[in-house]
């Protein structure tokens, strides 16, 4: 594994700690999850709109537009792999806060459920 790939490995792992202690150690006395999902929302619409809505991803030349010029093609091509690459980052922040609604629907609804099946 590359070392920028380990780095974005542990900044996930670590996020998704903090984020999830945080969201459970606040919610009794502050409604974090509104902050939460405000987050959430904003960084996801940032993350697609960065990634132009993911229109270039396993783009081929010959599927772009033929009143594009060659070169026109490829730096198009290129552009949306490297900005794909820059926003990588986002998913380490992304990612955490929708594991901690998970973990607190979880908590909400399946941890009852199963409680209840058991009595």
């Amino acid at each position: 594994m590359k070392p920028e790939n380990q780095w974005l490995l542990l900044l996930l792992i670590g996020n998704s700690i903090l984020f999830s202690v945080a969201y459970f150690a606040l919610a009794p006395y502050f409604p974090v999850y509104i902050v939460y999902l405000a987050l959430g929302v904003v960084m996801t619409l940032i993350y697609v709109i960065y990634n132009r809505g993911f229109i270039g991803k396993n783009l081929k030349l010959e599927q772009l537009p033929d009143t594009m010029s060659q070169e026109e093609k490829q730096k198009f091509i290129d552009d949306c792999t490297a900005r794909a690459h820059r926003s990588r980052w986002m998913i380490t922040v992304i990612f955490p806060i929708v594991l901690a609604f998970a973990l607190d629907m979880m908590y909400l609804f399946l941890l009852p459920m199963v409680e209840g099946m058991f009595q």
